[in-house]
């Protein structure tokens, strides 16, 4: 990620940008949480960090009726270990598949 501060107009890591209010949302430099943001004149200031893109809704309802997807982008570092998981999981699964099994589906 870049060496800009997370509040630069310029931040690499925005994950999303509200096209009817002054917010958006970012990854911070770790990766660990998503930060919600205002928007002034000379810089965006944090206003809330989470660890679950779902909990951003609940805090912030008037970001949800603006557009705020309902899913999470996953760039967290917990939520990318966690896909990894279970996309090893489901190949695992494919791979132990009797050649019968794998006929009839």
């Amino acid at each position: 990620m870049s060496s800009l501060a997370e509040t630069s107009f310029d931040y690499e890591g925005v994950v999303w940008t509200c096209a009817l209010l002054p917010y958006r949302i970012i990854v911070c430099h770790d990766a660990i949480q998503y930060i919600v943001q205002i928007r002034n004149a000379k810089a965006y200031r944090n206003l809330s960090y989470f660890s679950k893109w779902e909990s951003i809704e609940g805090q912030y309802p008037q970001l949800a009726m603006a557009g705020l997807p309902l899913n999470s982008p996953e760039v967290l570092s917990h939520e990318v270990k966690r896909r990894v998981m279970r996309q090893g999981h489901a190949a695992a699964e494919k791979a132990t598949r009797s050649p019968v099994a794998t006929r009839l589906d």
